[in-house]
């Protein structure tokens, strides 16, 4: 029998930040054959982990649609991630770029292990802008074949998400974004 326990899930971790009471979800015992578990399976209510946040409900806004998302970008260099950033940010595909420098990465490249000095750019943005988000990317990157990689935000500070809405808003042309960014 081909049985798992699934470990309870705390999604404190999460919510702390934007002043909710932590809970926890318990998403129970799944077999390889049981279905996909909905928001409704999992003991959430209609609209997802926020809309149990009680009194502090208004702080968090539940993006169960996948809405916004963060992406994964890394780079060969900080000149080539700052490139990137301004890039992407002069043409609002992004509201934010942060750069953590100084990851080592090992990867397998032409049938070896391969190991790097790279520079990560998380960026923050929505699904709609991911496809002119990804073309911007290659079209500055050095890499082959570059890791721009998406995940969704589930939840977050209703503030922050209307500050990402608000900072993509209007995602400019190529040709604005470069007469903006020579002034």
């Amino acid at each position: 029998m081909n049985k798992y326990k699934l470990r309870e899930f705390n999604i404190s971790s999460t919510m702390k930040d934007c002043g909710t009471t932590p809970s926890t979800l318990d998403i129970g015992e799944r077999t390889e054959s049981s279905p996909p578990l909905g928001w409704q399976e999992r003991g959430v209510p209609e609209g997802g982990p926020a809309s149990s946040a009680g009194k502090d409900e208004g702080q968090i806004r539940n993006i169960a649609k996948n809405r916004y998302i963060v992406v994964f970008v890394t780079s060969s260099s900080a000149l080539e991630a700052k490139k990137m950033s301004r890039a992407v940010l002069g043409k609002k595909l992004a509201a934010c770029a942060s750069m953590l420098k100084g990851l080592d990465s090992s990867y397998w490249w032409r049938g070896k292990i391969e190991h790097s000095r790279e520079v990560l750019i998380i960026m923050k943005t929505t699904q709609s802008l991911f496809n002119k988000l990804a073309a911007e990317i290659k079209k500055n990157h050095s890499y082959e074949v570059p890791e721009i990689i998406a995940l969704p935000i589930i939840a977050g500070s209703a503030d922050y998400l209307k500050w990402i809405d608000e900072s993509v808003s209007g995602a400019k042309n190529e040709r604005s974004a470069i007469l903006g960014a020579k002034r």
